[in-house]
């Protein structure tokens, strides 16, 4: 799909408002790669993604009226993707299992051989164990620029906070995760003996 000039989104937006169900159908087209790859990334469970996806698109549909385009369509999108996905950490606060639905996804994923496979499923347990035990906020801001590479001023608009503010929470983010992954060996040595062994 062309990607669509901000006047063209405000356009389908306008009619989503309206209630024209082909203008949902072309926003959802739009917007639901994006909305998913940043909740799987916050998530880590392909399944879970998709329906935290869904949810986002429902509260969106029914919450329409009320988008004023003081931020961009996306990005409101986006806030509201966050809360579903806050709710749902609420709701379900397993860790362990956390931990292994995304030892799958990484699993699943291509590698070379099997002996970079399981070290690219352990470097993947340990990177969400460690995203785990961050706060919401850092965990959110590391997610946001740090593996979906989001510009600073969106990812900051997402979040509800100031450029300024968003980096403070990226650099602590980045740090705690440094000392995490190093707790559990995953420093260069522990990497440097996986290649050596």
């Amino acid at each position: 799909m062309d990607q669509p000039s901000s006047i063209d989104t405000q356009a389908w937006v306008e009619r989503a408002q309206q209630c024209d169900d082909e203008a949902w159908d072309w926003l959802y087209r739009r917007h639901h790669d994006d909305v998913y790859r940043h909740v799987l990334y916050l998530q880590g469970d392909a399944a879970i993604a998709e329906d935290l996806t869904q949810e986002t698109f429902v509260r969106a549909m029914k919450g329409i009226r009320g988008y004023r385009h003081r931020a961009s369509f996306s990005t409101w999108l986006q806030r509201i993707a966050i809360n579903v996905v806050r709710r749902h950490w609420r709701r379900t606060r397993s860790r362990q299992r956390t931990v292994d639905r995304f030892a799958q996804v990484a699993s699943d994923a291509q590698a070379p051989s099997p002996e970079d496979r399981h070290a690219d499923a352990s470097r993947a347990r340990a990177l969400l164990s460690a995203l785990d035990e961050l706060p919401p906020k850092l965990r959110e801001a590391f997610v946001l620029r740090d593996l979906m590479g989001m510009p600073s001023n969106e990812a900051a608009d997402v979040m509800g906070i100031s450029p300024g503010h968003l980096a403070v929470r990226g650099h602590r983010a980045r740090a705690k995760l440094r000392c995490l992954l190093a707790e559990c060996g995953w420093g260069s040595d522990q990497e440097d003996s996986n290649h050596e062994s």
